[in-house]
Formats: structure tokens, sequence, C-alpha cells
């Protein structure tokens, strides 16, 4: 074999990821590495490089963090991938259509994501989200995903799955619909909040998981219809409205009616529903049954409760116990002063 050939077998080989170096073969594998890119204070598109530090827009590969602020965002115009997700506080990430971007890594929202038709898919299971902004995306759980304890998002779009569980650990404010085109599971960890104003919808193909302990939902929106299931904390709140409440429904902790606003419950027609604690507009309660002037409830009221003839059986009395505290200040006995 002379030179010539033996060089071009070299180059051959070489490309596929075989070297020769001195009768030592050495076999490798090309590998890309993963890149942060983070986005230029002036923004732009999502795809030009001109947005991005360096000047390279994120590959599928790579994680991507928004730094744009000033009333400047980053925009997404066309289907996009990548693996991993910061927004940073004050900082703006904008679809400005019914675009997709398909994540394959973990979600950090501290500023704000904007565009109600385009949608963030979670598209690897086991992913989370974090963070203390908005969405105002569609969210897609297209594999399982979670919030994390310290997350207090607020998402002003849909959260929709499909044969999937989505893990609340923190607080979630969700100010549209939890949808499921099939079925779906909600549940929620210990001490998690959600603030609900929709629904989960189609309510029969969504499972609630509210068992955990320490964790509230609260139903914040007008009228509404609770999921029927077992809470350990149950708020009715959000101004005014009725919130119906029906068979199926229990409170192993608090149900909380209209903490502020001037919300109801409605308790079903003939039903008697189990709570541990009662608290109406913040107060904690007496133990026994309550209920509308309409039920048989010991304790009527209807500021908090409709006309209905169902009724709640309260384990506890959570009622504050009285105190009264004296400092320096004459008290009088029989009409004489006595000092305290």
């Amino acid at each position: 074999m002379n030179r010539r050939t033996l060089s071009i077998k070299t180059k051959i080989i070489t490309s596929v990821g075989l070297a020769v170096f001195g009768g030592i073969f050495l076999f490798g594998a090309q590998t890309a590495f993963a890149a942060v890119r983070t986005s230029t204070a002036t923004g732009g598109l999502w795809t030009a490089g001109s947005t991005w530090v360096g000047g390279v827009a994120p590959a599928n590969t790579d994680s991507a963090v928004i730094a744009t602020t000033g009333g400047n965002s980053v925009t997404i115009g066309g289907a996009a991938t990548n693996a991993g997700l910061t927004v940073n506080s004050g900082a703006v990430l904008n679809f400005t259509g019914a675009f997709v971007l398909t994540e394959n890594g973990n979600v950090v929202d501290n500023g704000s994501i904007t565009g109600s038709t385009g949608t963030i898919t979670m598209n690897s299971n086991g992913l989370t989200m974090d963070g203390s902004g908005s969405i105002g995306s569609i969210v897609l759980a297209n594999q399982n995903f979670s919030f994390l304890s310290t997350a207090s998002l607020t998402i002003n779009n849909d959260v929709q799955s499909n044969g999937r569980t989505v893990t609340n650990n923190g607080t979630v404010t969700l100010n549209n619909y939890a949808r499921t085109g099939g079925t779906a599971t909600w549940t929620q960890g210990t001490n998690a909040v959600a603030n609900i104003s929709g629904a989960f919808t189609p309510a029969g193909n969504v499972t609630l998981n509210a068992t955990a302990s320490g964790n509230t939902v609260n139903y914040s929106g007008t009228t509404q219809s609770p999921k029927a299931t077992a809470y350990v904390n149950l708020t009715l709140d959000g101004g005014s409205g009725v919130k119906t409440i029906t068979t199926g429904t229990s409170v192993a902790g608090t149900l909380s009616i209209a903490p502020t606003g001037t919300a109801t419950a409605s308790i079903g027609a003939g039903l008697t529903i189990t709570v541990a604690n009662l608290t109406l507009g913040g107060l904690g309660r007496v133990n026994g049954t309550w209920g509308s002037t309409s039920s048989t409830a010991t304790n009527k009221n209807n500021t908090y409760f409709a006309a209905t003839t169902g009724i709640l059986s309260v384990t506890n009395d959570t009622r504050a116990t009285p105190t009264l505290s004296v400092t320096n200040s004459p008290v009088t006995y029989n009409a004489a002063p006595h000092s305290a």
C-alpha cells in the first residue's frame, strides 16, 4: 500500500470516528455539547442570531435564558424546540401566533410568557416548572410534569393534558381551565395551593387528588361547581357568586366560605356534607349542622349559604377563645372603682 492510498483511507475512516496513529486504532463518537443561550437587552426573533448574546440562536439541545426587558421581548414566530427555559424577572417571551415551543428541559418563569394562542409543550417525562411569573400561553402536558414547591405561578390560559399527571407542589393560580381530551390527573402535593377561577373540564374525565397533608384548593371564580372529591382544605372565595357542592365532596381539614367577598355555598338538595372545620367570613364556627333557613340545620345562615335543603355536618368547634386584658385601668365593682 503506498502513502497516497494510506492517506485517502485514513481520511475516510476518520470521518466516521476512527483514527490511526502509529498503528493504534482509536474509536470515537462526535459529540455535540449543549449551550446556554442568553438573549440580548433588545431581543428579537427567537431564530435570529442577533437576538442572542454571541450571535447564535438556540439549537434544539440548547437551553435559553430570556433576559430581554424594558419593553422589549423575544418573540416566537414559528415552531421551536429547546432543552430548558428561564425567563428572568421583568423579561418577556412572546408567542406571535399559534406556534409551539417543544420543551425538553425544565422551565423557570420569573417574568412573563405572553401570547394566548401559543403553546409550551412539556415534552419529556418528569420535567418541572418553577418561578413567580405569569404564563399567558397554553401549557400542554405531553408527559407528566410537576410544579416545584417554590413555584408561585399564575397561568392565564389552559393547562391541557391527555392521559397525563400534573403535580402541584407549590402555589399555582389557574385563571382559565384545566382541560383534557381524554383522562387526566391533577395531584396536589403537601402544603400545595391551587387557586382555580375556571374548572376541571370535562369534570368526569379529570381525577383531582387533593388529600396530601396541608394542601388547599381555592375555587376563586364567580359561579363554580367544585370538583366532587375528598379535600384537606377547601376554600370558596372569589368575590361574589354561588359555589355548588355536590355529592362525593368531603373536607378533612377546613372548609372556608367567603374569607373575602360574598361567595355563598349551595349544598345539593338533601345532602349532608361532612367537614372537620368551618370558617365563615374568616371566622371559626361552632360544630354541629349548618345550612340556610331552607334546611333543617341547627345553625342557619343565609349570608353564606344559598337557599337549599342541603347541610354541612361540622365536627370541630373552631371559634376563637375570647380573652379580656385590662392594664392599669380602673374596674368598677358594685359602683366602687378598683385598680386592675
